[in-house]
């Protein structure tokens, strides 16, 4: 991608940032706008991890028709694991980023797409999708393997302390 073209990517999304943060009268973040856009279109562009975002050509008004419903409230309502619960194999290694000491996981209450369980959590760094009822984890719709009996029950324990709803019974 040309540079013009990031930067023209990058001014898209500072307008979209500029623009919801007029519309729900508070600071809505350039990134919080990236990951709201990643974590509505991962699946349906077939993304590996965040970063292909940057490959996607939509326009402003497709991103606004996405982004209108989205609560970006979601984005501060987070939960963090050890990155050892997963197979080293699964996870996206990156290591020009600044080491992380765990996964970063959102759960969407309203998410229109109900795969793999309602709610699920996603993991937005390695595009990961868990299902809280058995612990499946996915990576567009694919099947990568289970987490632990233990590891999700500590999941959904900490999930219950920050998502406004119920979870998924577990199977």
């Amino acid at each position: 991608m040309a540079f013009t073209d990031i930067e023209k990517f990058s001014n898209l999304l500072d307008d979209l940032a500029a623009y919801y943060s007029n519309e729900y009268k508070r600071t809505i973040a350039k990134k919080e706008v990236y990951n709201a856009i990643f974590l509505l279109i991962a699946d349906i562009k077939y993304l590996t991890w965040a970063g292909d975002l940057w490959n996607v050509e939509m326009s402003e008004a497709e991103l606004k028709a996405l982004l209108d419903k989205f609560d970006f409230e979601i984005l501060n309502k987070t939960i963090e694991t050890d990155n050892e619960i997963f197979p080293m194999h699964v996870l996206i290694q990156r290591r020009v980023l600044i080491k992380d000491n765990g996964l970063i996981w959102i759960i969407h209450k309203n998410d229109k797409d109900p795969f793999p369980s309602i709610p699920h959590a996603h993991c937005l760094d390695q595009n990961l999708k868990l299902d809280l009822g058995n612990g499946n984890y996915f990576r567009n719709r694919e099947l990568l393997g289970r987490l632990k009996k233990k590891e999700l029950i500590s999941i959904r324990e900490k999930a219950s302390k920050v998502f406004q709803g119920d979870l998924p019974p577990m199977n």
